[in-house]
């Protein structure tokens, strides 16, 4: 019920209120006329003096109760009005709670969801930097080219190795390369240096480097670095010496083939017949 249902339903109320207050004063003050206008005229005046005024006050009584019967009902009704007026309020305030309740989740959504893209503008800009940082700094010559052989199996052992080829026109001195491997155990990797023979090299002159390893203890080997006095060079890499393939001994099989019987191939012949149980 709104506001406005009940100043209409109290007005009513009220207006009924007054017209049964009025129609029991005028029911009382009607029966009160004709016990008056009933009253026996007598000549003995103190008679009818102590006969007559109890009759006023039984009219009196019953105006009396019935206003107390107006207040009661009256009261009961502003009782009832006040309750239905605070369940009216108590269900208003829910909604408008509800209303803003869902107006601070959406905005949390929102708020979250903007948060989100802001972190990834601002992590992919940086990583877009940090590329264009790297691209745009000048990769320097390579000084070496170092041609990777194909791994070479001799019984249980591996040997790894390749030729390193001076392509710059200065002298590289102490020249290593340092190897990957991973071991088959546990998959560590483990980084060793190999120098070269020679370890100086001319411009355009070459080097070889070795390694032997036991093939139960290492999966894998790779070229990680190239290093001239402990500094690492820029290098290039192209495929070396490929695996020989691998050669199978060949072995000449005999089998002897049983000396025919004498009956042939069949046991049942007409030249030797065998009983049939």
């Amino acid at each position: 019920m709104t506001e406005h249902a009940f100043k209409e339903v109290m007005n009513s109320v009220k207006v009924l209120a007054v017209l049964a207050f009025l129609l029991t004063s005028l029911t009382a003050a009607t029966a009160q006329q004709n016990t008056l206008n009933q009253k026996p005229v007598s000549l003995e005046r103190d008679k009818s003096a102590t006969e007559d005024p109890a009759r006023p006050f039984s009219a009196m009584e019953e105006e009396m109760r019935a206003k107390r019967a107006i207040k009661v009902v009256d009261k009961e009704y502003q009782e009832n009005l006040e309750r239905a007026r605070d369940l009216s309020l108590l269900g208003a305030s829910l909604k408008v709670l509800a209303g803003l309740s869902a107006l601070v989740i959406t905005a949390l959504v929102f708020a979250g969801y903007a948060l989100l893209r802001k972190r990834h503008a601002q992590s992919s800009a940086s990583s877009a930097v940090l590329s264009h940082g790297r691209t745009s700094e000048p990769r320097k010559p390579p000084k070496a080219l170092i041609m990777v052989d194909d791994a070479l199996l001799q019984g249980n052992k591996t040997i790894i190795g390749g030729t390193v080829k001076n392509t710059s026109s200065e002298k590289l001195e102490q020249l290593s390369v340092e190897v990957e491997l991973k071991r088959r155990k546990d998959g560590v990797a483990e980084l060793q240096l190999v120098t070269l023979e020679p370890a100086q090299l001319e411009p355009e002159h070459e080097g070889r480097y070795s390694l032997e390893l036991k093939a139960q203890d290492y999966g894998s080997a790779r070229l990680v670095a190239l290093k001239a006095n402990s500094v690492v060079l820029p290098y290039t890499t192209a495929q070396g010496q490929k695996r020989p393939p691998e050669r199978l001994e060949s072995k000449t099989i005999k089998i002897d083939k049983p000396a025919p019987s004498k009956g042939g191939e069949f046991l049942n012949s007409p030249d030797n017949p065998a009983r049939v149980p």
